[in-house]
């Protein structure tokens, strides 16, 4: 079971994440609109868009090695945890 300290990083890390894909997406809107070049917009919004993943694989997967940490092998044990892993790595994978 996760720690209160726990559960309340993750769920600062997840606010976190969400407001700025909000701000993102806000600033791709307007890159669109104002800007007059739309191959250097495109490539900024990809920019942005790819820390934002970037960021994002990095906090889950602190998360996650915690807990391999904390729980050593057992931690496989259970199905959940195998598919928060291959989500993390399926994460890596479309970022590359």
């Amino acid at each position: 079971m996760w720690d209160s300290q726990l559960v309340s990083l993750y769920n600062v890390v997840s606010g976190m994440y969400l407001l700025s894909y909000v701000l993102i997406v806000a600033s791709s809107i307007a890159l669109r609109f104002f800007h007059t070049d739309p191959v250097i917009s495109s490539q900024i919004r990809a920019a942005l868009l790819s820390i934002n993943l970037f960021t994002l694989i990095i906090s889950l997967g602190g998360f996650e090695i915690k807990s391999m940490i904390e729980n050593g092998l057992s931690y496989f044990d259970s199905i959940w945890n195998k598919n928060d892993v291959m989500l993390f790595c399926m994460s890596i994978v479309c970022l590359v």
